[in-house]
């Protein structure tokens, strides 16, 4: 792939023109495993001043002024192998001091991390994961060369795959919804009938996607019910409405000195239907009426209503004895009568 002009490239595969998108259309970009002098876009510094973030992931060679200034660590281009066991120095999402995780076979060279930086793990007393605030932005860098293949060890060692969900709060923890957003609600419905109770849930986060505990409590309408926790970072909360209407629902409260709100939805609340002013499917009752040879009555018509008579009909059937057939049956019977009682000496 060769460079035209500005966002511009000539893929030499197929002889096609590549055109990149603009890099503000986006809250938090990925590299993974990159030569940082080939990138199409350069001042990726002025990207994370605009309340962005980046996730480097892996290798990164050909180190450029603006990447060298946002990075976390200290880097040198190069990478080593070996074995490096993982330490978790600070809890981040899933990761904590607690578990073990299996050894990193390669990791980027590094002079140590910067002096805003977060180091959450190292590897062989190199840093791993960490992250950095800058100016407006955030960065998170995963210093780990061969990350799929420590994801399969580590599906091995511990029965599961945890680095999805680290991977997916690193990137609600970069981008500028996901920082301010940990608060989470959700309702088992979206609509029901008044003075029916209908069910919360609720999660909360702290700055570093753990789950914490807080005093939240549910905004429905004008109403407020306190949330309980049932678990670290955990609460539920039920409400039965008294009124009809579309109600906008959501939870605020504290966690940690920081006030939270949680995203909204609204909640429709309808009136119960009574049981006569249900719908009646006439057409299903009138095509039993014609199956069974019956007929279909409206409600209305019963009081004129009368049986249809019925009609009666009769069948006479006349048995005769008197045939040589019969007499025959009867001349055997007798017969065979004789015959044994002679046999066993009764005649």
């Amino acid at each position: 792939m060769g460079r035209l002009i500005q966002n511009e490239f000539y893929n030499l595969n197929n002889n096609k023109l590549i055109k990149l998108p603009e890099l503000s259309n986006f809250d938090v970009l990925i590299l993974d495993n990159i030569d940082a002098k080939t990138l199409p876009w350069s001042f990726l510094d002025q990207f994370i001043q605009k309340n962005k973030g980046i996730l480097f992931i892996g290798a990164i060679r050909g180190l450029r002024p603006d990447i060298d200034e946002i990075l976390p660590f200290r880097i040198t281009g190069n990478q080593l192998t070996g074995e490096f066991s993982v330490r978790i120095n600070k809890q981040f999402s899933v990761l904590s001091p607690l578990d073990e995780y299996p050894p990193f076979n390669a990791i980027n060279q590094s002079l140590g991390e910067k002096d805003n930086c977060i180091t959450v793990a190292t590897a062989g007393n190199l840093p791993l994961f960490g992250y950095s605030i800058y100016r407006q932005g955030a960065v998170f860098q995963v210093n780990g060369v061969d990350l799929g293949v420590w994801s399969f060890a580590l599906r091995g060692q511990m029965n599961k795959d945890i680095l999805p969900v680290f991977l997916e709060d690193v990137i609600k923890f970069l981008s500028p919804l996901g920082r301010s957003n940990r608060l989470l609600l959700k309702s088992s419905q979206d609509q029901c009938l008044v003075g029916s109770e209908i069910n919360f849930q609720l999660k909360s986060y702290n700055k570093d996607f753990r789950l914490a505990s807080g005093d939240f409590y549910l905004q429905f309408g004008n109403s407020k019910v306190p949330f309980f926790e049932t678990k670290s970072g955990n609460y539920q909360a039920s409400y039965v409405p008294r009124e009809i209407g579309e109600f906008e629902v959501f939870a605020m409260g504290s966690l940690e000195g920081e006030e939270l709100r949680s995203n909204n939805f609204k909640i429709k609340v309808i009136e119960l239907i009574k049981e006569d002013e249900k719908e009646i499917n006439i057409s299903l009752l009138k095509e039993i009426s014609e199956v069974t040879g019956g007929r279909y009555y409206h409600i209305d018509e019963l009081e004129n209503w009368t049986p249809i008579s019925g009609e009666y009909y009769y069948e006479t059937k006349r048995f005769s004895l008197d045939t040589p057939i019969l007499y025959f049956i009867v001349f055997i019977l007798i017969a065979l009568d004789w015959f044994l009682r002679k046999r066993e000496g009764v005649v």
